[in-house]
């Protein structure tokens, strides 16, 4: 009898992992509810995507319109015949009052009404109803054809920049079209891309790619603070059209927007470097860590609205370590026709390309995130690492008797960062959980291990923490792991970033300190010739202590090139160091 039963238990087990197997192959096998597609329909309905709404006590911006496209798309097939009828109305965009064609775009715009674009003024207000920038008929054609011209030119630039620098497919026009249709609205967050879910450019293969359009705001006045206006135009552009070539060139996998998500964030960043709108799901305006950096444990696949746009550092990471190239080279497999041929699985192959692996990527990755802020390594790591928030610690674990043991669980492709305390000394262990079949199967599940900690070095399954603890990681599948201390040095002098400033390419200079209780700060700067220059009092942030500085003297001016000496008051010591200035 127990025979038997144990033969039912093995059948189960299997029907189990083949449902799951197939889930993860061909996406959802539940079929949607009828309540759920209609909640679809709605979302179209009210133009924007309800999920998208991640708006926190500071009002953290919508960014994407992807994930109702991606939505739409895996349920399409269940759709009615009457359902699809109104989508496709739904997603054909509203025709504008006047449309021009400049390069390889056509821009779609309305001089009168609720979606007629703006330029911004200087304290971020639409100009068309400022009057002091608009006086009449005249000025106000002025205003919008400013912001229309600026719209061509940063699209043209950088379409050029995607595909002729960087080496990406080129865009799908619509077909029977001769320009990439870009429709400015009235939508209160960036901008959304935009396809028909029964047109695919290669019927019956996979994966199917789509001819897109794109809708962008009309002035980007409610976006990320730092971007409102022009410069938020500039990452939209550079994050839609690239989704655009996404699924134009390389097509639609409905098991991996995470992807499409770190890529556009990161793209943004590659064409305009001195915007950094990704900061803002990185940490928020009190410096404390948000996206990734406050939850290294969540999937590296997983999205919820914030976090895929944080990981826009995993870009970083392969540009800085490796090169952009490997990002595109991770497209390029993507779109072979082959269902096996997911992000991760291309991402594992691109990096073997370069004699690495995704494995090997994804621990030095996670060892990247522990060197930000005030732990950054002048010329080591991310090249903005002093910008970054701490990445989020577990709470301290202190070996006081002979052993103990510490038990958690992480989930797939994620990293845990635990402090170990032993006789006064710390070490930052970093626990990642490397597995590769789960990741690129698209399951995102719980691993629990146990992490024992010992005084002495019981066999030779435990290694040197490098404070006199000896440790092991108790896991059934140790293949799928990775552990590895980090010394944790407490920072005691002032690091100034950049260094040199140059006026053309920069707004202030940082100086970050080290950890302090005091609440103030002075700051002195000296010419070379030992002639004060300027002087102030800050507050300071004891989550992320630095002084933030415009590079002005007391008038108000800024510096001239050479090098200047500052003295920073600070803990009941001065802190003195050199820093130069660049004008051009």
């Amino acid at each position: 009898m127990e025979k038997y039963f144990n033969n039912y238990k093995i059948f189960y087990f299997l029907i189990f992992f083949t449902l799951i197997y197939f889930q993860s192959m061909f996406g959802q096998l539940t079929i949607p509810s009828d309540h759920q597609l209609q909640s679809i329909i709605e979302k179209l309905q009210n133009g924007r995507i309800e999920e998208l709404t991640v708006k926190d006590s500071e009002g953290l911006p919508d960014k994407c319109g992807l994930s109702l496209m991606f939505e739409l798309q895996q349920n399409y097939q269940y759709f009615s015949s009457e359902q699809k009828s109104m989508i496709k109305k739904l997603l054909a965009p509203t025709e504008r009052q006047k449309s021009v064609i400049v390069g390889n775009f056509r821009i779609h715009y309305d001089t009168s009404g609720i979606h007629t674009p703006s330029m911004l003024t200087p304290s971020n207000e639409r100009m068309l109803t400022d009057k002091n920038y608009v006086k009449n008929w005249l000025d106000s054609s002025r205003v919008i054809t400013q912001f229309v011209d600026s719209t061509a030119q940063i699209f043209n630039y950088v379409w050029d920049y995607i595909v002729n620098t960087l080496g990406y497919d080129t865009l799908r026009f619509e077909i029977g079209d001769n320009a990439y249709n870009i429709y400015i609205s009235d939508l209160s967050y960036y901008g959304e891309i935009r396809w028909e879910p029964s047109s695919p450019l290669n019927p019956g293969q996979i994966p199917s790619r789509y001819a897109t359009w794109i809708l962008i705001d009309n002035d980007f006045m409610d976006v990320y603070t730092p971007s409102r206006g022009l410069p938020g135009l500039k990452v939209t552009a550079a994050h839609e059209l690239h989704h655009a070539i996404q699924l134009g060139g390389y097509g639609f996998r409905d098991q991996d927007r995470y992807f499409y998500e770190i890529t556009s964030t990161w793209i943004e960043d590659v064409i305009y470097d001195n915007i950094n709108d990704y900061y803002q799901y990185i940490k928020n305006s009190a410096g404390q860590p948000r996206g990734h950096f406050a939850n290294p444990g969540k999937s590296f696949i997983a999205t919820d609205w914030v976090i895929e746009y944080s990981r826009a550092i995993w870009g970083k990471y392969i540009q800085e370590r490796f090169s952009p190239a490997v990002m595109r080279r991770t497209w390029e497999l993507m779109g072979i026709d082959s269902i096996n041929q997911n992000s991760i699985k291309s991402l594992d192959d691109a990096l073997k390309q370069i004699n690495s692996t995704l494995k090997i990527a994804f621990v030095e990755f996670a060892k990247w995130n522990y060197f930000t802020g005030n732990r950054a390594v002048p010329g080591s790591y991310y090249s903005e690492a002093p910008n970054y928030p701490l990445i989020k610690e577990c709470s301290t674990i202190e070996l006081i008797g002979p052993s103990r043991t510490y038990t958690d669980s992480i989930e797939t492709f994620s990293s845990l960062y635990l402090p170990v305390l032993y006789q006064g000394k710390k070490v930052t262990e970093i626990i990642n959980n490397i597995n590769f079949e789960s990741a690129s199967n698209h399951w995102i599940l719980p691993y629990r291990f146990n992490y024992i900690l010992s005084s002495t070095k019981v066999d030779d399954s435990y290694r040197d923490l490098g404070n006199g603890v000896f440790v092991m990681l108790d896991v059934s599948d140790p293949w799928n792991w990775s552990i590895g201390g980090l010394i944790t040095t407490t920072q005691r002098s002032v690091v100034v970033f950049p260094n040199p400033f140059v006026t053309e390419r920069n707004k202030s200079i940082q100086f970050l300190l080290p950890s302090t209780k005091d609440i103030t700060s002075k700051l002195y700067v000296y010419t070379s010739n030992m002639e004060l220059v300027f002087s102030n009092e800050y507050l300071i942030n004891n989550y992320e202590p630095k002084i933030n500085w415009n590079v002005t003297d007391a008038r108000g001016n800024v510096l001239n090139s050479g090098i200047y000496l500052y003295v920073i008051i600070l803990n009941n010591r001065e802190h003195v160091g050199k820093f130069a200035v660049v004008r051009r």
